[in-house]
């Protein structure tokens, strides 16, 4: 593995790697194995076996999504089982049922749904 100086540390090439949905585009249709996926425009499906997924304001997600990670500045319906944190910014909103071990609402954030924290959560996704 070569690391990137840029960032001060060493770090895997492949840890930099990321997809990115754009504004305006629509994909109907799973996403499998990403490993950080950015999504500025809308998904129909389910993201799956994801370690970071970051929905931007102008980002939807009508599906359901399984990562390690997952920061959401846009709009989710559907279920979500996040095996390290989810974090809901001021302008994100989701709606469904959350599993995770870390919660972080910000002041604004809207979540309707079920949330079950702790032991119960997933260990590995």
């Amino acid at each position: 593995m070569s690391s990137n100086e840029n960032y001060g540390e060493n770090i895997p090439d492949q840890a930099l790697m990321i997809s990115v949905i754009s504004e305006h585009s629509v994909i109907h249709g799973s996403i499998d194995n990403a490993k950080a996926i950015r999504i500025e425009g809308m998904i129909i499906g389910d993201i799956r076996q994801a370690d970071t997924v970051l929905v931007g304001e102008t980002g939807r997600i009508q599906g359901n999504v399984t990562t390690k990670k997952l920061i959401v500045f846009g709009h989710i319906e559907g279920d979500i089982l996040a095996s390290e944190s989810v974090s809901i910014r001021s302008s994100g909103q989701i709606t469904g049922k959350l599993m995770t071990h870390s919660l972080n609402l910000d002041h604004g954030a809207i979540y309707d749904g079920e949330i079950i924290m702790g032991p119960s959560s997933p260990e590995n996704i």
